[in-house]
C-alpha cells in the first residue's frame, strides 16, 4: 500500500511522511556522527606511523608522555566518545564496557615508561567507537 493512497486521510499521510523523513534524517545524522567519531578516534589512537615501523600511535600516546597529567588529560578527552554513546542511547552495559576501556587505558598508561608503550597498544578510543558502531548499526537495521 502506497503512502499516497487516496484511502489514507491527509492527517495520517502527513504524520507518516514526517515520521519517515525524521527516521531518514536520524539515519543520516548517525552515519555522519559515526564518521566524525571514527576520525576522532583515529586521530587520538592511530594517526601517526614511524617510517618503516608498522606500529601506529596517536595524540593520546603523545599526550601520555607528559608525566603525571598526560594520561588523565587523554582519558578526559576520550570521555567525549562516551558522552556521544550516551546521547546515541547506548545501553548501560555498553557504557560500562566503554568506561572500562578508558579506565584500562588510564591505569596502564600511568605506569612510567611501560605505560607509554601500553598507550600505543591499547587503543581505547578506537575500541569504544567500534562498540558504538555496532550499537548504531543494529538500531539502524531495526528501523528499516
Amino acid at each position: 500500500m502506497s503512502l499516497s493512497s487516496s484511502n489514507i486521510p491527509d492527517r495520517v499521510r502527513q504524520s507518516r511522511h514526517g515520521e519517515l523523513s525524521t527516521r531518514l534524517a536520524r539515519r543520516q545524522y548517525d552515519v555522519a556522527q559515526m564518521r566524525r567519531l571514527a576520525r576522532f578516534a583515529k586521530w587520538m589512537d592511530a594517526k601517526y606511523q614511524l617510517p618503516g615501523v608498522p606500529i601506529r600511535f596517536g595524540v593520546d600516546s603523545l599526550i601520555g608522555l607528559v608525566p603525571g597529567v598526560g594520561d588523565l588529560v587523554g582519558t578526559l578527552i576520550g570521555v567525549y566518545i562516551l558522552r556521544e554513546a550516551h546521547s546515541a542511547g547506548a545501553p548501560k552495559v555498553m557504557l560500562a564496557r566503554m568506561s572500562g576501556n578508558l579506565l584500562i587505558d588510564f591505569i596502564g598508561g600511568s605506569v612510567p615508561l611501560l605505560g607509554d608503550l601500553f598507550d600505543i597498544y591499547w587503543k581505547a578510543n578506537i575500541r569504544n567507537v567500534q562498540l558504538l558502531e555496532k550499537h548504531v548499526s543494529a538500531n539502524l537495521k531495526k528501523t528499516q
